[in-house]
């Protein structure tokens, strides 16, 4: 993975539609991110993220925390992976903050200029990909 977005950006064709992202987010999520951020969705939610809404709820104190909006747009892919896509292109804030989350999960992440909900946006596409 390019540790720069404009490396990225430079390297690829013109932006096209990326696969479809459904409006549900995977069911592996909420598990992994009780185990990865125990300490601070105590603090929040008083015990474990139970549902969509706690783990929505949740994805905006880590976006506050970070002072930007890397998991703008969420969802899942075919594939049953967590993808959000920020208007981020240029914004290393972004960038970091999702991989700091993918790190704290523990699953491989990618970055892609294809997007499904703005093609030929500044928006990116975040792929945290399901553990196995």
């Amino acid at each position: 993975m390019a540790t720069s977005l404009s490396v990225l950006r430079a390297g690829e064709l013109p932006p096209a539609r990326a696969s479809k992202v459904y409006p549900r987010l995977p069911m592996w999520l909420a598990g992994r991110m009780n185990e990865s951020y125990a300490e601070e969705i105590a603090k929040h939610f008083g015990g474990k993220l139970k549902d969509t809404d706690d783990v929505l709820s949740f994805l905006s104190v880590l976006e506050r925390q970070s002072k930007c909006a890397p998991f703008n747009h969420p969802g899942s892919d075919a594939g049953q992976n967590f993808v959000s896509e920020p208007y981020a292109a240029r914004c290393s804030v972004c960038l970091n903050a999702a991989r700091e989350f993918a790190r704290r999960l523990g699953v491989r992440f990618e970055v892609s200029t294809r997007t499904w909900h703005a093609p030929q946006s500044d928006a990116i596409r975040f792929t945290f990909l399901r553990p196995k």
